[in-house]
């Protein structure tokens, strides 16, 4: 499982030849140092590259020669977006209503995707009102016709007029979330030019735990000023 291939292939091979590639194993053969010494020997393989790697070389003394049990032991790499995911919700359980959230929401879509300008929205009458935002119009509108719950909408470098002031001008990423079947309660906005597949990823992430709870988080209209 470690290597890639079965036991069957793998017999009688060098481990240098299993090992291709991987220095350590060769400027320090725990195996062959075991060997000489007569001691337990420890070496880290790829310790700057995941999965990490850990090769323990045990002397067994038989009556005409000595063995080596060689032990690979691999660490899983962390998978950082699961890790991120986990922060995120742990963060919206800490709030009661959305306009608590709404702060950490943006700044986790900020530092997630590296765009300095996001905003929450919250339906009201044929647009959207700004929550909470930086760098953001306080309304945007025309927007319904285009989303769809569950549709992230990518327009990058042709501009998106969705406000009076033709907000956008560099593209958007906007994603509809809904509390009532099929109706679009609230965006998560984030101004941009090119977004990487990377930082989309992250902005869905973001949607998708929000979605989860976003019933749970009673919306208060925001009052005037709120808006930043």
């Amino acid at each position: 499982m470690f290597f890639g291939h079965s036991s069957e292939l793998m017999m009688g091979e060098r481990c240098t030849n299993l090992f291709s590639g991987i220095m350590e194993c060769f400027k320090l053969c725990p195996v062959r140092k075991a060997l000489e010494t007569g001691n337990e020997e420890v070496l880290a393989v790829d310790s700057a590259v995941y999965p990490h790697k850990l090769i323990e070389a045990i002397p067994y003394d038989g009556e005409f020669e000595r063995f080596i049990l060689a032990i690979i032991h691999s660490s899983p790499a962390v998978d950082r977006n699961k890790m991120l995911r986990l922060d995120f919700a742990s963060r919206l359980n800490t709030s009661a209503t959305l306009n608590e959230a709404a702060p950490d929401i943006v700044n986790a879509m900020e530092s997630l995707t590296s765009v300095p300008c996001n905003g929450v929205y919250i339906k009201s009458g044929d647009g959207f009102e700004l929550l909470y935002g930086k760098g953001m119009p306080g309304f945007i509108s025309s927007v319904s016709l285009k989303l769809k719950v569950h549709s992230p909408l990518y327009v990058s470098e042709e501009g998106l007029a969705l406000a009076s002031d033709g907000s956008f001008p560099f593209g958007a990423a906007i994603i509809p979330l809904g509390c009532r079947k099929g109706e679009i309660d609230v965006l998560l906005v984030s101004a941009c030019g090119a977004m990487g597949t990377d930082s989309r990823s992250r902005l869905e992430m973001i949607a998708d735990v929000l979605e989860s709870c976003i019933r749970r988080l009673t919306v208060i209209q925001p009052e005037q000023g709120d808006q930043a």
